[in-house]
């Protein structure tokens, strides 16, 4: 809208002129008016517009500021380091600024120690790739600082390795020798020995693949009334009755199949190369049909842990099923009990049924990590107590330090936090209950400290990865400094996540499960084979041996046959029975490690 300008006009003289002239001014102005709220009006719009573009842009920039940094996290699942390590130099030039922010230590006033910064981007930081070796200055606390970020201004550093010298090591002496004599050529007569050369190689001899024959003898007895009987022995008890693998090739398949991870049609392919035509399908059944037998062993190590474990930690993983058109998604558990056992369950579901499930009747204390699956487990009068997991606490920082570097502040922290654990590893759980409120807790009180100033900031993103990491924190502090109460509690879940590897290892060479049956089948001999390498037992020679005396083992006594128990019940068993591939088995009585085991 424009204005027109108009020549100043003269005034008339005769009055209906003036009054006309007067009328037309008035209306102008009156019209002029009505533009100028128009305009006023298109001003206000116009700046509402321009404020909500603003808006909008600010929004964008967050957004994308977000994708990048979701790019840059999945660029590093790719392509990146799985650890989560962060470069010390950026860390420790942190937790120095934190520092003087408070009031405890001055850069000014630190020396460094001959390092030079070097700048990293958010994406190198994030990617694990950032340089360590030229660092950034580290700050050192002032002796005369009182609080407990003194002791903890350079995070105490990880136990040096014992360094061992370079060369050859020496074999063990338990292999069996063979000696190769290399005489030299033309050894003129005379010659005398006066010493010799020794040097080592490593051999292998292939095992093999045994055809044993079952032979029972049959007898004629003539009894006294004349007649004549036959006698022959009893078919030996087996973990397949009248099956075709023995206890020992039944051990190797399941170790090879869950220990070694080989899919079926791999093993199928290996018996081939030695001679023997044993079908993927033969295999598989039978690890089918002697699992309810091994199950029975599996269910009796459950019962003791929901019955006596202080602490259970629970995780699941994913793993495909075969099903029609495509595989589905199921869902593999491991529960660690005490460092006992080693359990693995499944569901097709990832639910809050599972759980339930599985710690029904435990009233100790449960080690997870914040998944909702276990909102409604923690939640009932009758159930466990929820432990939270410090490495999940830690991940959240990690993620948010390329884009905020606050976030290594709480990092530090975290990271003080299980410096100390690892200090306190060989203490005794009272002790070690007694150190974490004596030097952990602290640390704790400060970070919860820092944690409300940081929350408290305008300019902390409420949509970041700070935030969210802040707030993961609150939501489950109870559960984060429940390991201050008890000892045996641990501070993160790393074991369970570490037992996980069976699976996650395995997937990776078998791709699916048959079925959900299928499934249950192999979650049986994991837990035997995770079990048996947690009390550094050879899985395959535990295996074996299990099977040599389970299908005649009492059915109340099972738990002897557990790998936490296996080698107090062996030295019990006939060492001549035991070595045969079938007969008799004597059952020992129950000794004091049986009764145990009963309790």
């Amino acid at each position: 809208m424009s204005l027109r300008r108009t020549e100043p006009q003269s005034i008339p003289a005769e009055p209906a002129k003036l009054v006309e002239l007067v009328t037309a001014l008035l209306a102008r102005v009156e019209r002029l008016e009505g533009e100028v709220v128009e305009l006023r009006q298109e001003n206000v719009s116009l700046r509402t517009e321009n404020a909500k573009l603003k808006e909008t842009i600010d929004g964008l920039r967050q957004d994308n500021t977000r994708l990048r940094r979701e790019n840059a996290w999945l660029k590093k699942q790719i392509f990146g380091p799985k650890r989560e390590r962060i470069d010390q130099g950026r860390l420790h030039v942190a937790w120095a600024q934190f520092q003087k922010e408070q009031g405890i230590v001055s850069i000014e006033d630190v020396p460094s120690i001959g390092f030079t910064a070097t700048p990293s981007t958010s994406m190198q930081l994030l990617l694990g790739l950032a340089g360590t070796s030229s660092m950034a200055p580290i700050a050192i606390a002032s002796p005369a600082a009182t609080s407990i970020s003194d002791t903890a201004a350079t995070p105490p550093s990880r136990p040096t390795k014992e360094r061992h010298a370079h060369g050859r090591s020496i074999l063990p002496e338990h292999l069996p020798t063979e000696r190769v004599v290399l005489e030299p050529a033309d050894i003129p007569a005379g010659a005398r020995r006066i010493g010799e050369e020794i040097s080592e190689r490593v051999g292998y001899r292939k095992a093999s693949y045994v055809r044993v024959l079952i032979v029972r003898p049959k007898y004629a007895i003539d009894d006294s009334d004349g007649t004549t009987r036959v006698s022959v022995a009893s078919t030996p008890d087996e973990m397949i009755p009248r099956g075709l693998c023995d206890p020992a090739m039944l051990a190797h398949l399941i170790m090879s199949k869950w220990g070694d991870h080989l899919p079926w049609n791999r093993l199928e392919g290996i018996c081939a190369r030695e001679g023997l035509p044993l079908s993927a399908t033969t295999m598989a059944g039978a690890a089918k049909r002697a699992e309810p037998l091994a199950k029975r062993v599996v269910d009796a190590m459950w019962v003791e842990a929901r019955r006596d474990a202080k602490v259970l930690a629970i995780d699941a993983t994913t793993a495909k099923v075969q099903a029609k058109g495509k595989c589905q998604r199921g869902y593999p558990w491991i529960v660690v009990a005490d460092r006992d056992h080693v359990l693995c369950s499944f569901s097709a579901r990832h639910t809050r049924d599972k759980p339930e499930e599985l710690l029904r009747g435990f009233r100790g204390v449960c080690l997870a990590d914040a998944s909702s699956v276990y909102d409604r487990l923690f939640a009932a009068e009758d159930g466990p107590i929820e432990a939270g997991c410090w490495s999940h606490g830690r991940r959240g920082f990690f993620y948010a330090a390329p884009a905020d570097e606050r976030a290594l502040v709480g990092l530090h922290f975290a990271d003080q936090l299980f410096a100390l654990e690892r200090e306190f590893k060989h203490l005794s759980p009272a002790e070690r209950r007694d150190r974490r409120r004596a030097r952990s807790k602290p640390i704790l009180d400060e970070f919860a400290a820092w944690r409300t100033r940081t929350l408290g900031l305008l300019d902390v993103d409420p949509r970041g990865p700070l935030r969210k990491a802040l707030n993961y924190s609150v939501n489950h502090w109870e559960a984060l400094c429940r390991f201050l109460d008890d000892g045996h509690i641990p501070i993160s879940n790393n074991f369970t996540e570490l037992q996980i590897r069976h699976i996650a290892v395995g997937r990776h060479n078998w791709l699916f499960f048959g079925s959900e049956p299928d499934a249950l089948v192999a979650c049986t001999w994991l837990s035997l084979v995770a079990s048996a390498k947690l009390h550094a037992l050879n899985p395959e020679d535990y295996l074996r041996d299990v099977f040599r005396v389970l299908p005649s083992w009492p059915s109340n006594r099972v738990l002897e046959l557990a790998p936490k128990y296996w080698t107090t019940t062996r030295a019990r068993l006939d060492t001549a029975e035991l070595a045969r591939p079938l007969g008799h088995i004597t059952i020992p009585v129950l000794g004091s490690a049986g009764a145990e085991a009963a309790e």
